[in-house]
């Protein structure tokens, strides 16, 4: 029986060709309209509008976690209005960062998928105030730390370099840190605007 195709995060403009049993895949987001998603996990983390399940679709996605690829669980993944919003890691709620309707923030969306594993350790506040910062870092000048601070728990993100995507895009590296006491959590991921102004995570090569 042929595998479900393999989603990997990133922009039309750095369409990949991921290699799966028995054919090569190509990613690709048409996809027809979902129904509407609530996850098993939570019952305050609903959806309205054009939410959907992208499990549903027998769709995987793979976000970097540690230097590899990593299967984002199931019923830790949904979309909106065709953005997947993938939150492996952490607690679950709508939006991203201060902005807490999916539709005000559909342009920040696919940054869910820049994670960590010591997400696990931050309650939604704290994990907000440290998707704010990624929005704040996307227009910070290049170095410049956004930092946030909560009881025992601090972040910070920060634009490492500007560069030009093959297709003209305005793309930026940053550089995650997040503390919980004792534990420190530390990753750096590259975005690139679309034509629309979101943000799209880009796979490393």
């Amino acid at each position: 029986m042929e595998s479900p195709p393999v989603q990997y995060v990133s922009p039309p403009v750095y369409t990949e060709t991921i290699v799966e049993q028995p054919r090569p895949v190509e990613p690709s987001y048409e996809r027809p309209a979902l129904d509407s998603y609530r996850p098993a996990q939570s019952d305050t983390y609903s959806t309205s509008g054009r939410s959907g399940d992208a499990s549903r679709r027998g769709v995987t996605y793979y976000v970097m976690v540690d230097g590899a690829p990593y299967p984002v669980p199931r019923d830790r993944m949904r979309q909106w209005d065709e953005v997947p919003v993938l939150r492996p890691f952490g607690p679950l709620y709508e939006g991203y960062g201060n902005v807490f309707d999916d539709a005000q923030a559909e342009r920040w969306l696919r940054l869910t998928a820049i994670t960590m594993r010591i997400f696990n350790d931050l309650n939604e506040d704290r994990l907000r105030k440290h998707e704010q910062a990624q929005i704040d870092a996307t227009t910070a000048p290049v170095g410049l730390a956004v930092t946030w601070k909560q009881g025992d728990a601090s972040g910070s993100v920060r634009a490492k370099k500007d560069f030009e995507g093959p297709g003209g895009n305005r793309c930026r590296e940053f550089e995650h840190v997040v503390s919980v006491g004792k534990k420190t959590g530390r990753t750096t991921a590259m975005a690139c605007t679309g034509s629309d102004g979101s943000w799209w995570p880009l796979r490393p090569t």
